[in-house]
């Protein structure tokens, strides 16, 4: 599966999630990773993404990579899908002679061609990645792979480190089995979970803006809904809020995002406590508890940003000049700084 084949966040059958480098480090050492390095199949991946300057492609909710691996050369378009829980889906694809977009190949899609008539794309992003991947046996009897992407992606003058874990059902694998190899590997090291589809991941990194935030949407309840579909749509919508706003609070510079997530967590509580009397007690329980212990961490970083931006700075204004209250922000500024990267 290529680069531009494959979902960044979860979708069916995949779960990526975002780790520091020495917690990848530790896990390859750690079983069942340490014991399946030896038959792992190990690939270099270079890639880039294209737009026009004025981002066309994004904006019509496409993205085009073109990426070369195992000494193949290939071009591939998909769907931008921006939602947390569903693949970017692939449109077309084909091998292309040099690392440049052949638009001779989207014969298939006339929109595209046509929104690119005499526009010029341009690599908006490169990624360099070493990717190992490894076939674990599933407790349900199927396979999962796993795959460990390191490396680094450049947009906009900038560039960031990649840690990746992808892990995809293989044979017979479920998507309760992902899930629990995820978690049990969550245990083992602090991970994150990728809430969003490449091409939205892609264009947020070289448009060099903040992930946007956004605020909870309605429950789609009718007298016709089942008990059932009521709490999945219930619970649900608070998790579409937590993941819809989680790249905007890891990012920091927008501190709404973090507001949002702990609007997510309260409105999520709120749903396990109405919703009790339905619900696995002891699991019910766990997500409270885990729920509480996040909104803690967030707790803390929402007071510094709130005495930052809504405390000190307007009277930093009113007092201009001032030496200690410039002292006073640089430590808040660092205390913020502390508390997020917790």
């Amino acid at each position: 599966m290529s680069l531009g084949e494959r979902d960044a966040g979860g979708g069916p059958g995949r779960i990526r999630l975002h780790a520091d480098k020495e917690a990848v480090e530790r896990l390859l050492k750690m079983p069942p990773l340490a014991f399946l390095q030896a038959s792992a199949r190990t690939e270099e991946v270079e890639a880039a993404f294209f737009d026009t300057s004025r981002g066309l492609l994004r904006k019509a909710g496409f993205a085009l990579c073109v990426e070369r691996r195992d000494g193949v050369t290939s071009q591939t378009v998909l769907a931008a899908d921006g939602a947390w829980d569903r693949a970017a889906t692939r449109l077309c694809s084909g091998e292309v002679e040099d690392p440049e977009p052949n638009l001779d190949l989207l014969t298939g899609m006339p929109d595209i061609p046509a929104k690119l008539a005499g526009k010029t794309l341009e690599p908006i992003c490169r990624f360099n990645l070493q990717k190992q991947t490894m076939i674990l046996p599933g407790d349900d009897g199927g396979e999962i792979a796993v795959a460990i992407e390191t490396g680094t992606r450049r947009a906009g003058g900038e560039s960031d480190s990649v840690h990746d874990i992808v892990l995809t059902a293989g044979k017979d694998a479920s998507q309760a089995a992902i899930c629990r190899l995820a978690l049990a590997l969550h245990g083992l090291e602090p991970l994150a979970l990728e809430p969003r589809s490449l091409g939205v991941a892609v264009g947020m990194l070289a448009s060099g803006k903040p992930p946007a935030w956004t605020k909870a949407g309605a429950v789609p309840l009718d007298t016709t809904t089942t008990l059932d579909d009521g709490i999945a749509a219930i619970l649900g919508q608070c998790l579409d809020q937590w993941m819809d706003n989680q790249a905007a609070a890891c990012d920091g510079r927008d501190i709404e995002g973090v507001h949002q997530m702990r609007v997510a967590m309260r409105r999520m509580r709120a749903a396990f406590a109405f919703l009790k009397p339905w619900l696995e007690g002891e699991q019910a329980a766990w997500f409270d508890g885990e729920i509480k212990r996040m909104a803690r961490r967030l707790g803390a970083v929402r007071d510094l940003d709130v005495l930052l931006a809504d405390t000190l700075a307007p009277v930093a204004r009113a007092r201009g000049k001032d030496a200690d209250i410039e002292a006073l922000g640089r430590a808040i500024a660092a205390a913020q700084s502390k508390a997020h990267d917790r």
